[in-house]
């Protein structure tokens, strides 16, 4: 920097207390207080909302599982009082938290990795492993992995998918690639 641009002094000189009273004057800290009040408020407005569409789905997941392994019966109101209610606070958390971060690309991200691992893992245990412990998993983490998907931009949520269906397919793509690369070998050879 120049010494000219050093030596310069601010064109208006105005005491601390003279800054407070124009900036109280004109209303900004106000404002921005206001908008986040209404950040705060709409985040919980938007969770509230998510949760019980949520609660519901993971009721009927954990319901989907009981009637797969023909264990109805064990599946009465007791059940939903003790295992699934409890649920509902972890899942406006979650809610709350997600939509908190969803604007950030770093959350974004990280939406798509766990969404992605969640969709692997569920495939996994119903799947390759299909055993009454392991299908007990799916409903929380289908619920979850709903959850980030709801919360994730278009194209995060559509990769999300497809890399979860290329993990599905994995055999077959694997199948598909040695028998081109293997053919290729034959037609070079």
């Amino acid at each position: 920097m120049s010494k000219s641009r050093k030596a310069q002094k601010p064109l208006v000189d105005l005491s601390e207390d003279e800054q407070l009273r124009m900036v109280n004057q004109t209303g900004v800290l106000h404002k921005l207080k206001e908008r986040e009040e209404a950040e705060a408020s709409s985040n919980i407005f938007v969770a509230s909302l998510l949760t019980l569409p949520l609660f519901i789905t993971h009721c009927i997941f954990d319901y989907t599982v009981y009637l797969q392994f023909q264990e109805t019966e064990k599946f009465n109101t007791e059940h939903v009082w003790t295992k699934l209610f409890p649920a509902l606070p972890a899942i406006y958390l979650c809610a709350y938290v997600t939509n908190y971060f969803k604007k950030s690309k770093i959350a974004q991200v990280f939406y798509l990795a766990i969404t992605t691992a969640i969709g692997c893992r569920v495939i996994q245990l119903a799947v390759e492993l299909e055993t009454w412990g392991a299908m007990q998993k799916t409903p929380g983490l289908v619920t979850l992995g709903l959850l980030m998907v709801i919360q994730m931009d278009l194209i995060p949520a559509c990769l999300s998918v497809l890399f979860t269906l290329a993990f599905y397919f994995r055999k077959p793509l694997l199948e598909m690639i040695q028998s081109g690369s293997s053919q290729k070998l034959k037609t070079e050879l």
